[in-house]
Order: structure tokens, then C-alpha cells, then sequence
């Protein structure tokens, strides 16, 4: 154990260490991040993250832990370091950078001899073996789990957690697997995420940059197939599953979603795991919070599973659950909002009428998520006033509790603004404030989901009287 807590130590000091000195030079180079309206920070961070861990690692890892049987994975490591560092500092074509995670994937499986044989007895049938299409299933698999990595980066602190709780997780799995390099390198990359996740804890001081999620998903991926496939392993080829299932779920969802909508699998959009959390409520800090603890069970469940030798579908299904409730929440995620509001009034409205009836009201309102909520679909003429501006825009549909409406303008996640809405069939308007909870894009311009957040009680009572009868709507 002396051992491993020395490797540890050095990578995280030595990493904590450099951090602030190249985030220095950085900001004076240009070696930053701006911000912009799909990004959270508003001020340039420095890209150094992945930078500051590989140099850490470099120390950590050539004093300290044995160069057998790992050429292969060190030599893709660097090579995604490099071109990940000359992405940062100017944006490479995604096709150089794929062709650079191939290689490095061949690296991995050429040199150092590893490849993905074997998925398991993911359905209780029988083992699923590749054979012969080991190396082309273990490049596919790689490349997916670092763009898997690389997405998952959007939030200060998010990428840094989940990495810090997989490499440790892959310590403890790969000391069960009486593997001491893997142990030994996986607490070294383990130190360095910490240290990391120091300085880009909310409010970030440093960014990871394409230099580190990059490298790092290359070095989960390398764990992933190293502890797994290892002959006459007591670790399940499931365990890498349950332990990347944040990362994985969420790229698996978002490219079929693109291309179910004709749209590039690489385009960039605001539908990751984060944003809906964001959508749902939950503030930044809170929503980092959240998964962490998710990827933090999950690695929890694989640890066991190892240890108690649980059949490879048992684990396989806990991945399916988790996988089918994150897809159930994304796709429910309008009526799940629609019904936090609805839960939130019943609460607010009946606080004073005892615990017992306001739980049961509370219980009753929560229920109506299974319930597509009532709205009517109209064309009505809405303004709203923005940073200055009066902007114009036309309704879809309308509800108690929220509109979606049509603007060539480009509102960003939880904008509020205020409202003037003209009624179809009435010389009448209603004002309210709103903010965005969703957007898609549109034919012209972008369409919006708004949720009502302040309106007078006497417009309200109007409103769901304009709502109730269809005559008014289609008075001339």
C-alpha cells in the first residue's frame, strides 16, 4: 500500500503544483476558452488541464510504476495529448482528430497487446465473443468511449469527477485482478484527476481543454479492455459498462437522436445529461452534484458485482435500468417540467391546510406527469422585451403553465423576459413573464419552450376562461 499512496501523492502534487503555473502562461499566449452562448463561463479560462496532468503523469508514472506491457497505451496517450494540445490552441478539422483516436486505439491493441474479445454473458445465453473482429470491435469501442468522454465535458468539475471516481474505481478493480501496473497507473491517473478537479471545481480557474478529454477517455478506454479482458479475470466485462455508463448512456442517446433528425451525430446542441438537469431546475453546482453521485453508485454497483462474482446479465440489466430511465426522463422531459410546476403551486397553494392534504394533493399533482398536459394549439402574435429590445415572435400552443413560441432570435437556457401575448378572437392581451425551459431548431428562425413563471392572478383567471371555451378563440 506504501506504494501506491506514493504514486498517488506524486502525481496529484506535482499536478496541483504546475496548474497555476501554466494557466499563467496560457492566459498570456492566448491558450484560452471563450466563452459563448452555449458555454456557462463568461470570462476566458485557461486550456491547461490536460496538459499539467500528462506532465504530472510523466513523473508519477516513469519513476514509479513498471514500463512492461505498456508502450502501446503510453504512445497513444502522447499522441492524443499532442493533437488534443494543437486543437486547443487552434481548431483541427474533426477528421485529423478521429484518424489521430484510431491510431492511438492501434497503438493500444498492437504494442500492447490488448484487444476487446469478449463482452460477456451479457443475456444469460452465453458469452459474445468477437473472434476474429477483436481489433476492429476494440478500435470502434475506444474511439466511441473517448468522444463518449469529450461530450461529457460541459460543466466546471463534471469531467474531473467522473474521471477521478473511474480511475479509482479501475484501481480497486485491477488490484481485485492481482494487476499491480494497472493499480499502480490507475492511482497515478487517479492523483492527477484530483488535483485537477481542485482548480476546476465551480468556479473553474482552468479547463481541461481537447488536450485532456481527449487522452483521459483514451486512458478509461485503455482500463476499460486492460482490467476486463485479462485471461482468467474475476472482473466482468459489464464492470466497464456500469463504470462509463454516465459518458456512455449519454452519447448513445444524443447520436441516435441526431440522426433520427437528419442532423451530423458530431453537431454540437444543448440535450446533454447536464442540460436537462438544468432544464428540470437544478442550478450548476447541484447538477454536477447529481451525476457524480450517479457515476459514484454505478462504480459502487461494479465493485460488488466483482466481489460478490454476480452473473455478467445481472450487471448488464442494472445498466439497461439506469440507461432506460435516463432515456424515460430526456424523452419525458416537457411533462416532467409541466408537472414540477403543477407540484410546486399544489404545494405553495394548500401549505396551510395540513400535512396530510397538502401530501395527498402533492402526491395527486405528481401523478399528472404520466399525463400529457392540455394545450391548445393557436397562432396568436407575441412580443417580448429582451436586453433593450422588443422582439417579435408567433405562439404554436398555449397552457396555464407555459407557450412555445417562434423567434428569429437566439435565447439562450433559462433567459426570462416579459410578454404580450394577443388572444386570437379577442381585442385582448395578456402580459406575463416567462422563461425558456427547451428549444429546437426551426424552418425560420428557432422554436422555444416557454414556462410561465409570473403572471396577476386576474390575467390567470382570464386566461384559463379563454382557454375553457373554443367559441371565444374563434370569434371573429
Amino acid at each position: 500500500m506504501i506504494k501506491e499512496l506514493i504514486v498517488f501523492l506524486v502525481t496529484l502534487l506535482t499536478a496541483a503544483a504546475l496548474f497555476p503555473r501554466l494557466a499563467s502562461i496560457a492566459s498570456r499566449v492566448g491558450l484560452v476558452d471563450m466563452p459563448n452562448r452555449r458555454k456557462t463561463h463568461v470570462k476566458p479560462r485557461p486550456l491547461v488541464g490536460g496538459l499539467g496532468m500528462a506532465m504530472a503523469l510523466s513523473v508519477g508514472c516513469v519513476a514509479l510504476v513498471p514500463l512492461s506491457n505498456l508502450r502501446g497505451f503510453y504512445a497513444g496517450f502522447v499522441l492524443l495529448v499532442i493533437v488534443g494540445f494543437l486543437d486547443d490552441f487552434k481548431e483541427l478539422k474533426y477528421g485529423g482528430k478521429f484518424i489521430a483516436q484510431i491510431l492511438a486505439a492501434l497503438s493500444m491493441s498492437y504494442f500492447s497487446g490488448l484487444s476487446l474479445n469478449t463482452f460477456g454473458n451479457l443475456l444469460g445465453f452465453g458469452a459474445i465473443n468477437f473472434g476474429i473482429l477483436a481489433v476492429p470491435v476494440t478500435i470502434f469501442c475506444v474511439v466511441g468511449v473517448i468522444n463518449a468522454f469529450n461530450m461529457v465535458d460541459g460543466l466546471d468539475g463534471l469531467a474531473g469527477g467522473i474521471s477521478f471516481i473511474a480511475f479509482l474505481t479501475f484501481s480497486a478493480l485491477a488490484a481485485l485482478n492481482g494487476q499491480q501496473e494497472l493499480t499502480l497507473l490507475a492511482l497515478a491517473f487517479a492523483g492527477a484527476s484530483l488535483a485537477f478537479l481542485y482548480y476546476n471545481r465551480l468556479p473553474a480557474r482552468l479547463f481541461m481543454g481537447d488536450a485532456g478529454s481527449l487522452s483521459i477517455g483514451f486512458a478509461l478506454a485503455f482500463f476499460a479492455v486492460a482490467v476486463t479482458q485479462k485471461q482468467d479475470s474475476v472482473v466482468s466485462p459489464v464492470t466497464a459498462l456500469l463504470i462509463l455508463a454516465v459518458p456512455v448512456c449519454d452519447t448513445i442517446r444524443l447520436i441516435i437522436a441526431r440522426l433520427l433528425r437528419r442532423k451530423s451525430p458530431f453537431m454540437a446542441d444543448n440535450k446533454h445529461l447536464h442540460h436537462l438537469l438544468i432544464r428540470l431546475g437544478f442550478n450548476r453546482k447541484r447538477t454536477v452534484a447529481i451525476i457524480l453521485m450517479l457515476s459514484a453508485l454505478l462504480a459502487v454497483v461494479a465493485i460488488a458485482g466483482s466481489v460478490l462474482r454476480l452473473p455478467d446479465y445481472v450487471l448488464f440489466s442494472v445498466f439497461l435500468i439506469y440507461g432506460g430511465a435516463y432515456t424515460a426522463v430526456a424523452l419525458s422531459l416537457r411533462k416532467t417540467l409541466t408537472a414540477k410546476v403543477r407540484l410546486k403551486k399544489s404545494r405553495s397553494g394548500h401549505a396551510g391546510g395540513g400535512r396530510l392534504r397538502a401530501g395527498v394533493l402533492a402526491f395527486a399533482t405528481a401523478a399528472r406527469i404520466l399525463r400529457r398536459e392540455k394545450r391548445t394549439i393557436l397562432s396568436a402574435p407575441v412580443t417580448c422585451k429582451f436586453m433593450g429590445e422588443t422582439l417579435s415572435g408567433s405562439i404554436r400552443d398555449l397552457s396555464m403553465t407555459g407557450f412555445s413560441a417562434q423567434f428569429v432570435r437566439e435565447f439562450s437556457m433559462g433567459d426570462k423576459m416579459e410578454f404580450e401575448i394577443l388572444l386570437p378572437g379577442l381585442s385582448a392581451r395578456i402580459n406575463l413573464v416567462a422563461e425558456v425551459i427547451w428549444s429546437e431548431k426551426a424552418k425560420d428562425g428557432r422554436r422555444y419552450g416557454f414556462r410561465t413563471v409570473k403572471i396577476s392572478k386576474p390575467e390567470s383567471q382570464f386566461l384559463k376562461v379563454y382557454l375553457a371555451n373554443p367559441d371565444i378563440r374563434t370569434a371573429s
